[in-house]
């Protein structure tokens, strides 16, 4: 038989306290010091939320409500009304899928690291210990917060890593238009994922600039100079359009920076489209709503979210050689995008390479976990006869040089990770596994010589090791001639430069093996090959210089 309070708290849904101690004296005609000593004397499936509230109260819930839509909805509000950092936070975890980086905390909740105020750890510890959130290290990104409910599931980790980077890409094409209007100044932009975050006042933002335009700048009679104001900018893009709770942490710095910056500021909140009331909003609080079509055209919005799109895809069908023209096109003549979009989508052209290869059962950006927490991932997974292929992807530009500390992270942690987790779960009994990496830039002759000697460490039945970079890949698309797009995509959009124009002229130095039949390039054969190239790339380059002198 239920008792009176989980009556009312069935009937009434989440709540503090207060509400249900004066539903309890309307209901049953408590008294209220009866009512106090319902609650205070609460069992089971009534529970209560390990959180501070004014005056005494706490948060009331039954057992099967714990971490629901109607839970969350019910708790922000609780929290709006009695501390607003808290609130905060979870409307921006609500308004990104419910998991983000611990790093973007303070900017998306407007948390402000000052005397006084809750920092982003502490009152992230607090929810921690209250079993709302949780705390998770997501591979290539790092520390991560998110809820209990959605922390162990794929699709928002993959949901958040493609926003992330379709977000990064529209704040790159920002930059582009701002400076060139020169609404900030050139060379001091200042963008999230940067060794300091960008910052105005007590709060962070995405991105910030100091701006000399005369509607932002006042006078200093000390200094004889105007001082800058700033531009100040926000983004949320994979949610559709952005209610009111999306943009409450942005307004509430907004209206906060007004209140006590001396200095002038434009803000700007971009999505990809706003609720009603949440545009209100935000022009109330003097911000402009940055809207992707109107600030940059249709096919921009379009390619940000077929972007979003494409990064969430985990199978190789999603590898479109005609989808990553159009991306590349439309987003990567905004400075910076385009090594964006190669990091991103290399994978996607790695895994459409093996599926033409004949490899089967290709997978995108395979999570291995143990014990529930994110032990690895793998760009690249497929399978062929015996062989199964652990592919790590490193899209970069082309003639630099991927960093040792790289190298040494997936040799020495990556690879034995899942090599191990592999061998756990006896997913691939009897099959050979070979574990490559895969470039669009170098290795230097140190990190080739790492690769050579973990593999010398490790018995061939164990695993094998093995690196291609782009002119090997290149030439593997070329050998499907039937499909000619990916390899021009390859040519066009990852390999483009001097360095890996000259490596294309010279396709007798890097010999003619399919995917399944190549080996490791011992450190001397590299070597060989790295002369063999120069020597060329020297004869190429006269040549190129001869035919111009001569004016062909």
């Amino acid at each position: 038989m239920q008792s009176q309070l989980e009556e009312v708290v069935r009937d009434v849904g989440p709540c503090l306290s207060s509400v249900a101690a004066a539903e309890l004296r309307r209901r049953f005609g408590l008294t209220e010091a009866a009512a106090r000593q319902r609650i205070a004397r609460r069992e089971f499936p009534v529970r209560s939320l390990d959180l501070p509230f004014s005056k005494g109260q706490s948060f009331l819930f039954l057992a099967n409500d714990f971490q629901s839509q109607k839970f969350f909805h019910a708790l922000t509000a609780a929290l709006e009304r009695n501390n607003g950092a808290y609130a905060r936070t979870i409307q921006a975890l609500g308004a990104r899928g419910g998991i983000m980086p611990l790093r973007h905390l303070a900017s998306a909740a407007a948390l402000a690291d000052k005397p006084g105020q809750l920092s982003a750890q502490v009152l992230v510890q607090r929810l921690v210990n209250a079993e709302v959130l949780t705390e998770l290290d997501v591979p290539g990104q790092g520390a991560c917060v998110g809820f209990r409910s959605t922390s162990d599931l794929d699709d928002p980790i993959a949901q958040m890593k493609a926003r992330l980077i379709a977000e990064d890409v529209l704040l790159a094409a920002v930059k582009d238009w701002a400076r060139n209007l020169a609404l900030g100044s050139y060379d001091r932009f200042n963008l999230r994922g940067g060794d300091k975050p960008p910052s105005v006042a007590r709060f962070e933002w995405d991105m910030t600039a100091p701006s000399y335009i005369s509607g932002l700048t006042t006078w200093n009679a000390a200094a004889g100079k105007p001082d800058p104001g700033f531009l100040i900018a926000d983004v949320l893009l994979g949610r559709g359009s952005v209610d009111e709770r999306g943009v409450a942490p942005f307004v509430y710095k907004c209206e906060t920076l007004r209140r006590t910056s001396r200095g002038r500021c434009m803000q700007v909140f971009l999505a990809e489209g706003f609720t009603h009331e949440a545009l209100l909003q935000v022009r109330r609080c003097g911000a402009v709503p940055g809207r992707i079509d109107e600030l940059f055209g249709r096919d921009v919005a379009k390619a940000l979210k077929e972007l979003i799109s494409t990064l969430t895809q985990t199978a190789a069908q999603a590898a479109d050689p005609e989808k990553f023209e159009f991306l590349f096109s439309s987003l990567g003549r905004f400075e910076g995008a385009a090594g964006r979009l190669r990091g991103a989508l290399f994978e996607f052209v790695a895994a459409k390479l093996l599926e033409q290869s004949g490899w089967q059962e290709v997978v995108i950006n395979k999570l291995y976990r143990e014990n529930g927490k994110d032990l690895a991932e793998v760009d690249v997974r497929g399978c062929k006869e015996d062989v199964v292929l652990f592919v790590e992807c490193k899209g970069i530009t082309p003639g630099t040089v991927l960093s040792e500390d790289e190298v040494r992270t997936w040799l020495e942690k990556r690879v034995p990770a899942v090599a191990a987790k592999v061998r756990q779960t006896g997913e691939y009994n009897g099959c050979q596994l070979r574990f490559e990496l895969w470039t669009t830039g170098e290795l230097s002759p140190e990190a080739m010589a790492m690769v050579a000697a973990r593999q010398a460490q490790i018995r061939s039945t164990k695993y094998t090791l093995g690196v291609r970079f782009g002119p090997d890949l290149h030439q593997e698309a070329m050998r499907h001639k039937r499909q000619p797009a990916l390899a021009k995509v390859l040519e066009q959009h990852f390999l483009a430069s001097p360095l890996s124009a000259v490596k294309m002229l010279v396709p007798a130095v890097a010999p003619e093996r399919p995917i399944e039949h190549h080996g490791f390039m011992s450190e001397g054969e590299a070597k060989l090959l790295r002369y063999a190239e120069v020597d060329t790339a020297v004869v190429a380059l006269s040549a190129a210089v001869s035919g111009f002198d001569s004016g062909k």
